[in-house]
């Protein structure tokens, strides 16, 4: 572009133009100071003409001599029109000729100047390269008839007078251009000032950034509207760039959150399991080119799904919060924890802690969680089964890493609660076992591999009231498995509903020929793990197979570890109540190893209590379990709910237990478990 501005490319145009029409005026008057010109010089000569041709003929028909002729010609030096003047006789001789010197300077021949025949006596005009020639017939006799040529030199003339006319009016010209130029450059500045103005305010705008500065406008009424629409305009983008900003703002808040919780969890504030992953990955490459080594704690809480279920999700949430705040309270500076799923947590510890350090973090881990937790004007308690595993065990692998700590927790968990595991090479063998006993259950229920034994249950005189089923399993491919190692399996695996459904058909199928060997008194009992959302198929399932075989369900009484049913205590609750509600018994099993006292006994329908043999066996040895023991018969007696010691072998402590009042008891010194042959055997 020539002309970056409106300012620049008008005045270059208004310019133009002004010298065009200055140009088309002048050229004009050259044309019309020539056309005057010729009309000028052609009435002289034709004056002149007459003239001369009266004088030659001295106003007579007859023409003067020569001699005559010439001082009529000497005359024409005053008319500085004529170039050139001439008689002819009638065959076009010259006779007489006048030619002035600066015509004569020419090179042309006055003979080229004669024109067409002369048609009458009138002058006849013609223009013959830029010259002007009359003609005129002289004498009266039309066949005698002379010729007086006169011609002038019409350029010349011309010339003289364009240039005397630009001389007189070119400075009028200029002056009058000057002039218009100088008024349309000032009403151009008047007109676009305001809009060089606005020009300025929009690049103030785009320097500062600031919307909500306004243009002051004046001028014409369509620049004041230009003005007011731009002012309209810059409100509009000011609120909508506050908005914009406050979105954006908004946004980059959203994504620093999104980018913190893509690596934290929500609710507690810990890394979660994409950032340990990332940090674990790290620090095991360093410490294996530093020839060092990293311990891995896995840990998991029991007793939250229950708040969770009893109590709701905000309750529950806050007691997680709860307890991620006293673990995090007893780590050391540099250890890392995280939270991989509602329960279970892992533990980074820095600087490769030496065993008696590890064993202090442990203990304290099992310490503090043992204290019960204040929520809502309610007192909770949870446990903690805790595994533990070292990076140079996994060869520094981290999946194998994190799975080593995995099987050490959950073999804590197989031992009982609060209790921690260090991971061994050979747990990966047992882990193996398990995945191996979870895969094979089904089909070791299709082939007969389970059988079921009975253990007798005596009263305080020592009198049979029932026998406790349990179930071994003699696999074709992996050997004898106790129940001890297969139940928990079945359990974390979502099997044992199958197993305790064959347990019940098996038991019923066999009770018919029990109770005939002793009494249609006996009460046979049976342990349930399923208490999962498949209760209900389970619970049609021994309906229809009492109705099968023809059960009393009196002789029955299903019973559920303590554990099972108060980590699950809305589901128990409902699935013991519906046992109840077919005439079977309900007791609970391992009593005393709970969490959460003795308070929920008033809320369940029990027939029997049944104390962990681990309370038996310190009985009179340890203050504390015999108390426990008293405590559990007392309550028991006076909620009317039978209490049977399981893990009787001593007659010291027969008599301790009918002292204070149990009711029944189980063990080896009574009698082994036993197949249903044996059983009949040992009868008869």
């Amino acid at each position: 572009m020539f002309f970056k501005s409106i300012k620049s490319a008008t005045t270059a145009y208004l310019t133009c133009v002004l010298i065009l029409i200055s140009c088309i005026a002048l050229f004009i008057s050259i044309q019309e100071n020539r056309r005057i010109s010729l009309d000028s010089i052609s009435n002289e000569l034709n004056l002149v003409s007459t003239y001369l041709g009266e004088e030659l003929t001295s106003r007579s028909v007859v023409l003067l001599p020569s001699s005559q002729q010439a001082q009529v010609f000497n005359a024409l030096d005053k008319f500085k029109s004529v170039s050139y003047a001439a008689v002819y006789d009638s065959n076009w001789q010259l006779q007489q000729s006048y030619i002035r010197e600066a015509f004569k300077a020419t090179s042309l021949e006055p003979q080229n100047y004669v024109a067409t025949p002369i048609l009458n006596q009138q002058p006849v005009s013609n223009f013959i390269n830029d010259t002007l020639v009359v003609i005129t017939a002289i004498g009266a006799e039309l066949s005698s008839n002379n010729y007086l040529v006169v011609v002038s030199d019409v350029s010349k003339v011309l010339e003289e007078n364009t240039t005397s006319l630009l001389k007189h009016t070119l400075p009028l010209f200029v002056v009058l251009l000057s002039l218009c130029a100088a008024f349309g450059y000032a009403l151009q500045g008047k007109l676009l000032n305001p809009l060089i103005l606005i020009s300025k305010f929009a690049k103030e705008v785009e320097v500062r950034k600031d919307y909500s500065i306004e243009i002051k406008t004046l001028g014409k009424q369509e620049l004041v509207e230009l003005g007011g629409s731009i002012n309209s305009m810059l409100r509009t983008i000011n609120t909508e760039y506050s908005r914009s900003r406050e979105l954006s703002q908004t946004l980059k808040e959203h994504q620093k959150n999104a980018e913190r919780w893509a690596n934290f969890d929500r609710l507690t504030g810990f890394p979660n399991r994409q950032f340990f992953m990332q940090t674990l990955r790290i620090e095991l490459a360093r410490t294996m080119r530093n020839s060092q080594d990293l311990v891995l704690i896995y840990f998991d809480l029991d007793g939250i799904s229950k708040v969770y279920d009893e109590l709701g999700q905000e309750t529950g949430d806050q007691l997680l919060v709860k307890v991620c705040e006293r673990a995090k309270g007893l780590l050391r500076e540099g250890d890392l924890i995280a939270r991989l799923d509602d329960s279970e947590f892992l533990i980074l510890l820095h600087n490769q802690p030496t065993d008696i350090m590890l064993a202090n973090i442990v203990e304290r881990l099992i310490k503090d969680f043992n204290v019960p937790f204040s929520l809502n004007n309610l007192v909770v308690e949870v446990t903690i089964n805790i595994g533990i595993a070292k990076a140079s065990d996994s060869n520094f692998n981290l999946s194998e890493f994190i799975e080593n700590a995995d099987i050490a927790m959950y073999r804590s968990k197989m031992l009982g609660i609060n209790t921690h595991t260090m991971y061994l090479p050979d747990m990966k063998k047992d882990n193996k076992r398990s995945v191996l006993i979870a895969a094979t259950i089904e089909e070791a229920i299709q082939n007969k591999e389970f059988t079921v034994n009975y253990q007798s249950r005596v009263s305080v005189d020592e009198r049979v009231m029932g026998y406790d089923v349990s179930v071994h399993w003699d696999s074709k491919t992996l050997g004898f498995i106790p129940e001890s190692e297969f139940n928990p399996i079945a359990v974390n695996n979502g099997k044992s509903c199958a197993i305790s459904m064959w347990v019940v058909e098996t038991v019923c199928r066999d009770l018919a020929t029990i109770t005939e060997l002793n009494n249609a008194q006996l009460v046979i009992s049976i342990n349930l793990f399923c208490v999962n959302n498949d209760h209900i198929n389970v619970l049609d399932f021994i309906k229809d197979t009492f109705s099968t075989y023809q059960v009393n369900p009196a002789n029955i009484e299903f019973t559920l570890p303590e554990l099972v049913y108060l980590e699950s205590y809305d589901l128990a609750s409902v699935f013991l109540n519906k046992l109840r509600g077919i005439g079977a018994g309900v007791a609970l099993s391992n009593f005393g190893c709970g969490y959460s006292g003795l308070g929920y006994l008033h809320q369940s329908d029990l027939t029997t209590i049944r104390i962990d043999k681990h309370f038996i066996d310190n009985l009179m040895l340890s203050k504390r379990p015999t108390l426990v023991v008293k405590t559990i018969l007392k309550i028991a007696t006076q909620l009317g709910v039978q209490v049977c010691a399981d893990g009787v072998e001593t007659r010291e402590q027969v008599d301790f237990l009918v002292s204070v009042g149990c009711h029944q008891m189980q063990g080896f010194l009574f009698s082994k478990p036993s197949a249903l042959a044996q059983l009949i055997y040992a009868e008869n």
